[in-house]
């Protein structure tokens, strides 16, 4: 007699979930779901729109196939592991008992379970709590490789992760940062934190994605992807940021853990209330949807299409330095109307959009204070360096020092006329709205002064020496860098060569003996091979003698014989 289903959830060693469909059965269990559920649900139903269909859902320990069952009531067609026997005998009676849900479980091992999976057969991956169990008993290299393999092979997964900080036997085993388990994917999004019954520390839930980005209900496919804004950026970010470019939208995830935590929340909160309210006057890119987490925040705001100045430069592309000019300087002068400032305006933070305009960009760097984010500080004598930028098409690495040319006196027409207008004027006097009045009236009718100030010279020469410096020790840097590539490279090659002879020594004895036996039985093939050359040697005496021709006919008639015989 099979037993009842609230005889199966006795036999159940923990309630870990809630039973679907039954309060009555078990009102206490070890951990609350629904509030996990509703962003997973959030995630399959943006997922589920974006393709077009229910999904396809595996649900990697399963437990008592709470979330396996709630996904199915969506449409989606679930199938449940747990390496638990008893966990299961609850699930399938669950499933017959809501024959209308395709839900399917089986017992498995999570290894097992990946290890088999094939492209185009899940969608959506579940993974809650339980692979701290298999990091414990297979290490973390070994489970950052199966997930690789989920990773190629669905097109998004969920998972909740155990920290290290947790008081249990299997906390030692986990990796430093939860997110290094992760290292196959390229999108990764915080839902939320959720307490557990084993200790206070709240574990992470997480979307993640090579195909698509995921924000509140909408998923969107992802063109591509970096950990870098810019080919300058030189890990300035330490890793904490990713940038996701997709069709009419781009989105950023900001890390608020690490070194660079407070200054990405501050960037972090300063854009989202930019995008949300950008001042008159100031042409910004539509914010389409925003998250806040504990340990990140995400933007998603409207796509715009072009390329980064630093790349026009680097490229060669051609554009009209003043127009350029003029178009920031707009913009700069309408921040300031409103009492901002932009502290970070550089090639990189300036787009060449395609209908041939020029777009400030990055919002996070835009604050009440009238000061530059680096060297020189000043915010004015900051810009002039990106004129002389856009002048020279030159953008010096900015990892040491941005380019030491500030003073305007090695400028072309009409921009040298344009900033030496100013350059004589105390700087408490400066504004974007007066550089730009000036670049839009043009150089002044009468001839400009020719007077030149010694401390003018003073400083453009000390600007030249100081810039030539720079590139030279930027030069010594490269080398140094370099040179530490060849000498890694050079120890590793050295190092390898030892494993080898070490290998060889351990070897030779093997090796030996080996040629010992191959020495007799090269021995014994020569003389076999001197038989063999006898035999041939006395067969082809045979075929030669008188006998052998005599006995012709005697060897034809035997052979008719015995083929008569065989008859």
């Amino acid at each position: 007699m099979s037993q009842s289903l609230a005889e199966l959830v006795s036999d159940l060693p923990e309630i870990y979930q809630a039973i679907f469909g039954h309060p009555d059965i078990a009102q206490e269990t070890s951990r609350a779901c629904t509030d996990r559920l509703d962003h997973i649900a959030e995630v399959y139903d943006a997922l589920a729109a974006q393709l077009g269909r229910p999904l396809r859902v595996l649900d990697m320990g399963c437990a008592q196939g709470f979330f396996s069952l709630s996904l199915a009531a969506r449409g989606a067609e679930v199938h449940g592991v747990d390496f638990l026997d008893k966990n299961i005998f609850v699930c399938q009676a669950l499933a017959h008992e809501n024959p209308a849900l395709k839900a399917t479980f089986s017992v498995g091992r999570l290894e097992e379970t990946v290890a088999a999976l094939q492209p185009e057969q899940y969608d959506l991956i579940l993974g809650l709590s339980v692979l701290h169990h298999v990091v414990h008993e297979h290490g973390v290299p070994q489970v950052q490789d199966w997930l690789r393999h989920v990773a190629q092979v669905s097109k998004a997964a969920v998972f909740e992760l155990a920290l290290r900080e947790e008081p249990l036997y299997w906390g030692p085993s986990q990796p430093a940062h939860y997110l290094e388990l992760l290292q196959g994917y390229g999108f990764i999004h915080e839902l939320g934190l959720f307490g557990t019954h084993l200790s206070g520390i709240a574990r992470p839930l997480l979307v993640a994605s090579n195909e698509y980005w995921v924000s509140g209900p909408v998923a969107e496919r992802i063109e591509r992807w970096s950990t870098e804004p810019h080919n300058l950026a030189n890990g300035t970010h330490q890793g904490s940021r990713r940038y996701y470019w997709a069709a009419g939208a781009f989105a950023k995830v900001i890390r608020f853990d690490g070194e660079r935590g407070e200054v990405n929340r501050a960037e972090y909160e300063r854009e989202l209330a930019f995008l949300s309210h950008p001042p008159s006057g100031f042409q910004a890119p539509a914010l389409l949807s925003h998250s806040l987490g504990v340990n990140e925040g995400m933007l998603v705001m409207e796509r715009l299409d072009g390329q980064l100045l630093l790349d026009a430069i680097q490229q060669n592309e051609p554009f009209d330095t003043v127009n350029v000019l003029t178009e920031v300087l707009q913009q700069l002068a309408a921040l300031e109307a409103a009492g901002l400032y932009h502290q970070d305006v550089r090639t990189w933070n300036l787009m060449r959009l395609d209908n041939g305009k020029t777009q400030l960009i990055d919002f996070g760097s835009i604050a009440p204070q009238a000061r530059d984010c680096v060297w020189p500080d000043d915010i004015f004598l900051a810009f002039l360096i990106l004129v002389h930028e856009l002048s020279n098409r030159r953008v010096d690495d900015p990892s040491s020092l941005r380019a030491v040319s500030i003073s305007p006196y090695a400028l072309d027409e009409p921009l040298r006329s344009w900033a030496v207008s100013f350059w004589n004027t105390p700087l408490a006097q400066w504004t974007f709205k007066g550089l730009l009045d000036a670049l839009l009236q043009g150089p002044a009718h009468e001839a400009p002064s020719t007077d030149v100030y010694p401390a003018d010279v003073w400083a453009t020469s000390m600007e030249q020496v100081i810039q030539a410096q720079k590139l030279h020790m930027a030069y010594l840097e490269e080398g140094i860098t370099n040179g530490r590539v060849y000498q890694l490279q050079a120890e590793d090659k050295i190092r390898r060569l030892e494993e080898w002879s070490v290998l060889i020594n351990e070897q030779l004895p093997v090796l030996y003996q080996h040629s010992e036996q191959i020495s007799v039985l090269d021995g014994r093939l020569q003389q076999l091979e001197m038989r063999l050359q006898q035999k041939q040697d006395e067969l082809a005496a045979l075929y030669l003698s008188s006998s052998w021709k005599l006995t012709k006919p005697l060897r034809w008639a035997s052979r008719k014989l015995a083929r008569l015989i065989r008859k």
